[in-house]
């Protein structure tokens, strides 16, 4: 039994063994692209021929088909980039071991846009009160002639031009031609684009999905639009940021119906996912105006079992110390949001030691843009300048706030202004000394081009009274610091009172930024800050600052590593800071 399988093995083997001294039909290749740096990397990924390279078992009919498939897709990717004139010569080098595929490519002269019409059908073309409106679109247009004609860059402007007619009042429109036609001469690109606009589309129901802890009413009360209000998207937008800023959900997801029958009152669908309604943050943190920082928070989102926001904030620094707490009632249909607070915080900066304790209630508008606000504050506190006697002082103050914001990005704005208005009176009687309380504050954000950014701010401030004693240093001013005249200590600049800086009556700053983008993210900067607070205008005398900065833009707002000197004092300060300063 034995000795039969063995012949059996032997037979199997035999033709292998028989063709033994027969070269082998595979062949071993090898690829190689020779063509212009830029090109090279795109040309080399889009190819599957590199797969195949050190493949034991490829034939040479195999190598043939792969050659074939790899010069069609090589003219694909040049088109694509905008080179239709290019010449492309591969060829099998089998004069080496193993074999190269050689492959040489000569791009030419890229293919550019020579014309771009750009019409538009539908009512908004026949309402001529748009005719500025599609100018503008037409004017947003991102491949202008001169540019190269690539792909990606044709699909992206499409999408783009299309959206910025969708943005406002015109969900539903779309192209209905679309034509990009090379010229002979494979260097002219003309296009021709016809976006049909639709109807104008209004907000209608907002429909929730996704709500079990709070009610309906919680969301639409707290939509930036109401039914019958024009569409658009920057609203559909800060609905979003709306809803997730309440922190009572973990995400939200909102889409118009852009059906045109449902033009008149397009129906709202938000789907969120409500997030757990208590929770405790721990943080660590380093401030160089306040140094080392410890907080603990403790916020409740359903405080009532009725969406009221409850938080309390204990924190430890260096320089001051304080517990907060406020309560915050959900909005209701007129938009304004009331809010309640409390605090007892001691500080201890520039040689003035304060206790105080405050009662807030304020009353507000939702909106971020335009935001009115009402409050009512009362205010008791101890102050000890070093070297003086300790007082107490008191103040109830009835306040108004008002905020302007007309820029293109809350949170990291480039273009556009900011401005507060700040308003308030302590009676007498209820004050230990009545005044009143003026400030404004306003920024200026200006691009000079894709890359190179202004910024201009300036802080006014006048406590009208005609002395500062009896005054909380709560309403009082001081400055210097990480947002206001950096190169000096945090709130150094003020009255000289015994050995401690203490607020005063006039306080004025003013600054001016220019930050240059080196990449997407992140950039570096060049400031002079100008200010000081005086309790008589004249011995009021700007303090100057100027340095360099890194700024790195987030999620959060920009991320600010500013290196200030300052000229009162011939110092260097390190300053950081995150978000907008306003």
């Amino acid at each position: 039994m034995r000795w039969l399988l063995v012949m059996i093995g032997a037979g199997l083997l035999l033709p292998y063994c028989a063709g033994a001294g027969e070269p082998s039909p595979y062949i071993a290749f090898a690829f190689s692209v020779d063509a212009p740096a830029p090109l090279r990397q795109v040309i080399t990924r889009s190819l599957d021929i590199r797969s195949w390279e050190g493949y034991e078992f490829v034939t040479p009919e195999l190598l043939d088909q792969l050659v074939e498939a790899a010069e069609q897709r090589i003219r694909d990717t040049l088109e694509s980039e905008g080179y239709f004139s290019g010449r492309i010569d591969m060829r099998i080098d089998t004069s080496v071991e193993p074999r190269v595929v050689r492959t040489s490519v000569q791009p030419g002269e890229p293919a550019r846009v020579a014309s771009v019409s750009i019409g538009f059908a539908g009512p908004a073309a026949e309402d001529p009160a748009l005719a500025a409106r599609l100018a503008a679109v037409r004017a947003g247009w991102q491949m202008p002639d001169g540019s190269v004609f690539r792909q990606d860059d044709w699909a992206r402007a499409k999408a783009a031009v299309v959206a910025d007619l969708a943005s406002v009042s015109f969900a539903g429109a779309a192209l209905s031609t679309s034509l990009a036609r090379v010229e002979e001469n494979l260097r002219d690109v003309n296009i021709t684009l016809d976006i049909e606009s639709g109807p104008p589309f209004y907000f209608g129901e907002v429909d929730v999905a996704g709500l079990e802890r709070y009610t309906p009413e919680l969301v639409r009360n707290l939509a930036p639009f109401r039914r019958g209000t024009p569409y658009s998207e920057e609203l559909m937008r800060r609905f979003e940021r709306r809803l997730a800023l309440t922190g009572h959900f973990a995400s939200v997801q909102s889409t118009l119906d852009t059906d045109p029958a449902l033009a008149g009152a397009a129906p709202v669908s938000v789907s969120v996912i409500e997030a757990l309604p208590r929770r405790v943050d721990v943080n660590l943190g380093f401030s160089t105006d306040t140094l080392l920082r410890f907080g603990v928070t403790y916020s409740d989102n359903d405080f009532f079992d009725d969406a009221w926001r409850f938080r309390t904030d204990l924190r430890l620094e260096s320089l001051q110390q304080g517990l907060t707490a406020s309560v915050e009632r959900p909005p209701g249909t007129s938009g304004w949001v009331n809010a309640f607070s409390g605090a007892v915080l001691r500080t201890d900066i520039q040689d003035l030691r304060t206790d105080e304790w405050t009662l807030v209630a304020q009353r507000r508008r939702l909106d971020e843009h335009r935001q009115p606000a009402f409050s009512v504050e009362w205010t008791t506190e101890r102050q000890e300048p070093a070297g003086e006697e300790a007082s107490n002082t008191f103040a109830t103050l009835l306040g108004y706030q008002h905020i302007w914001r007309s820029v293109d990005d809350l949170l990291s704005p480039t273009r556009g202004w900011m401005l507060r208005l700040n308003a308030g009176f302590a009676p007498p009687g209820i004050s230990s000394r009545s005044f009143g309380q003026l400030m404004a504050s306003g920024a200026v954000y200006v691009p000079l081009s894709p890359r190179d950014d202004l910024l201009f701010r300036a802080d006014a401030g006048w406590v009208v009274s005609d002395t500062s004693e009896d005054i909380p240093q709560r309403f009082l001013f001081r400055t210097g610091g990480d947002t206001s005249v950096r190169g000096y200590e945090y709130q150094s600049l003020g009255v000289d009172t015994g050995d401690a800086i203490v607020g005063g009556r006039y306080l004025g700053v003013g600054s001016a930024e220019y930050t240059r983008w080196i990449g997407a993210a992140w950039g570096m900067a060049g400031f002079v800050d100008a200010g000081n607070a005086t309790d008589d205008l004249n011995d009021f005398r700007l303090a100057l600052g100027y340095g360099l900065g890194l700024r790195v833009r987030s999620p959060v707002g920009a991320f600010r590593f500013d290196l200030a000197y300052g000229e009162e004092t011939s110092s260097v300060r390190l300053h950081f800071s995150l978000g907008v300063r306003f």
